[in-house]
């Protein structure tokens, strides 16, 4: 893990800006994606249309919850 103090660098809103830049550039090309982009796609996702299980995980979850399997 590399952790950046930009305090100590150039100033944070000179820092925000230049990781902007760099985003924006690397975006710009095909294929590049975020680090997580993919899995907050997949929770935007599941939060909105659900999420399929399998009958057997589920009735397990109901069970452990109390609920009737």
């Amino acid at each position: 893990m590399l952790l950046i103090d930009p305090a100590a660098l150039a100033g944070q809103a000179v820092f925000f800006e230049r990781v902007a830049t760099l985003v924006s550039a690397m975006l710009a090309e095909d294929g590049v994606r975020l680090p997580s982009e993919r899995d907050e796609a997949a929770a935007r996702a599941a939060a909105e249309q659900g999420m399929a299980l399998p009958a057997d995980l589920l009735a397990s979850i109901r069970l452990a919850a109390g609920g009737p399997g």
